[in-house]
């Protein structure tokens, strides 16, 4: 069975952003209430980087999901919302992999598995643990639906 999940250097880097940020919507607020002329720049950045981080926030914790190969079936489980997904093999409509150079010896790689019906579920390999694994169990187990 390949379990594949959020790296924690991803969740760390996302965290760290986020304390960054509300912690300066934060302050930004706060001068805006207090003082009688705040500067331009603490509506700026309340108006623009609250809604960007509160996104964003709303994305890490709604958008985690785990993910399951084995078994024959995908079973993609999301903690917040405490929801289970499974989907057998045979409703893989197709899945691909894409690549992309990013540098001159780096590239990104992105797996997309889009099942019947119209759902899709994609994974990066810098994002997920264990991408290798999940494309070689999708090569072996549905590899006629590779695009």
């Amino acid at each position: 069975m390949v379990i594949s999940k959020p790296t924690g250097r991803t969740l760390i880097s996302f965290s760290l952003f986020l304390i960054i940020a509300f912690v300066l919507v934060g302050m930004s607020a706060i001068t805006i209430y207090n003082d009688t002329t705040p500067p331009w720049y603490s509506y700026l950045i309340v108006s623009s980087l609250g809604p960007i981080s509160a996104f964003l926030l709303f994305r890490l914790i709604f958008g985690y999901k785990v993910i399951r190969l084995g078994n024959n079936q995908i079973e993609i489980f999301r903690p917040a919302l405490n929801r289970r997904v499974h989907y057998k093999l045979e409703q893989v409509d197709h899945w691909k992999e894409s690549k992309v150079k990013t540098g001159k010896s780096t590239t990104y790689k992105e797996l997309e598995v889009r099942f019947e019906g119209g759902k899709k579920i994609q994974v990066g390999h810098q994002e997920y643990s264990n991408y290798g694994p999940m494309i070689s169990y999708l090569k072996k187990k549905a590899g006629k639906k590779e695009r």
